[in-house]
């Protein structure tokens, strides 16, 4: 089956093996690094020869193929195998005494008449058995870093975090989870530019990752019972840079005998994937129906006597055993509702309104598209 990293990406018009079938729409990527990910790489001459630098090389790659995969992907989601008329820019952004770098990549997503793999497959032969020098002293480090790691000694310095990130080490994401809970939730002693420091390099690690990985380590994570605060928002927070909606795995965290897990799985409807097709669209619908079997009344309507009357008056009992009058939403001891939510969570009436909201968006932009890509 065809995978986004298999579409195929060239610079001009047309294939040279293969016909095109039909232009699907103009797609664009963008990838925005701080000038900071280049300033340790002129601070010393040691990684320089001939007026190169290695390090620059290899940041700029990252940024170039990070670009790349992000087309790939939204061409994937057009229902495309192919990207024509590749085009990337690289921009500086400059304001308020900080500046970045933009990569912005721009093409057309297309479908081929045929699918040519033989052809293809010969223009991306790879000499069998050989190893580049880069590649082993890429291995030597990281190897070196997974060995620390599981020693505990591993120091996470701005230039283990460029390694990481450039490079994707996704054996490496339990000991950076645990660090990051070790100092944000279990209260670990360190100063607040470092806190900032680890909660930044940790998002962009996570977000250096290829999309099928996000996907799975985010929701891996979701998935733990004894999840910190800090540790979740963190999860959120990359769902939403990321568009990492994805129903199959909120399912699994609905699915959860744990209300604390499936809380979190109602949560991530405030997000979004990159596209939406009417598949998704009849499985937000199917979703919505069901969330009421995934979230019972914990607690009872009944009735209590008053203290002054004797009469007795309409109350609801919550989880705590506390008889709340019926115009109080959440509980007076545990406040919490009568499902078990707190105030500040996303409850049930509120998913459902998100949800809602999306479907109606869904429902009425997808003709257009259709109206489009015809």
């Amino acid at each position: 089956m065809l995978q986004p990293r298999d579409i195929l990406v060239i610079t001009t018009p047309e294939p040279v093996h293969e016909k095109l079938k039909q232009h699907i729409k103009p797609i664009t990527s963008h990838v925005v690094a701080g000038t900071n990910i280049f300033s340790d790489v002129f601070a010393s001459w040691s990684d320089v020869f001939g007026g190169r630098s290695k390090s620059y090389q290899k940041q700029l790659t990252s940024l170039y193929n990070e670009a790349i995969e992000r087309l790939q992907l939204q061409a994937y989601h057009l229902g495309a195998d192919c990207i024509v008329g590749l085009n990337i820019d690289i921009d500086e952004i400059a304001g308020g005494g900080k500046s970045m770098f933009m990569i912005t990549a721009i093409g057309t997503a297309a479908n081929l008449e045929k699918k040519g793999s033989e052809a293809r497959g010969r223009d991306n032969k790879t000499v069998e058995g050989a190893v580049s020098l880069a590649d082993l002293e890429d291995m030597r480090i990281r190897k070196t870093y997974v060995k620390k790691a599981s020693e505990g000694s591993l120091e996470l310095s701005n230039d283990v975090w460029e390694y990481l990130i450039r490079n994707r080490v996704t054996e490496l994401y339990p000991y950076i989870l645990n660090t990051f809970v070790k100092y944000f939730d279990n209260g670990a002693y360190s100063s607040p530019e470092s806190m900032d420091i680890l909660k930044n390099h940790t998002i962009n690690y996570l977000s250096s990752l290829p999309r099928d990985k996000q996907t799975e380590l985010i929701y891996d994570t979701l998935s733990q019972e004894e999840l910190g605060q800090y540790s979740r928002k963190l999860m959120f927070r990359v769902t939403e840079n990321e568009n990492l909606l994805d129903f199959e795995k909120v399912k699994e965290l609905l699915d959860s005998v744990d209300l604390k897990i499936r809380k979190r799985g109602l949560s991530l409807f405030r997000y979004d994937k990159p596209y939406y097709d009417t598949v998704d669209l009849e499985e937000l619908e199917s979703i919505k129906e069901s969330l009421p079997d995934y979230f019972k009344k914990l607690g009872d309507y009944t009735t209590k006597k008053t203290m002054l009357t004797g009469k007795e008056v309409e109350v609801w009992e919550c989880k705590c055993g506390r008889k709340n009058n019926l115009d109080l939403v959440y509980c007076v001891d545990c406040h919490q509702d009568i499902y078990g939510f707190y105030r500040e969570e996303i409850n049930l009436e509120k998913a459902q309104e998100i949800i809602d909201e999306k479907i109606d968006l869904i429902r009425g932009l997808l003709p257009q598209q259709k109206s489009l890509v015809s």
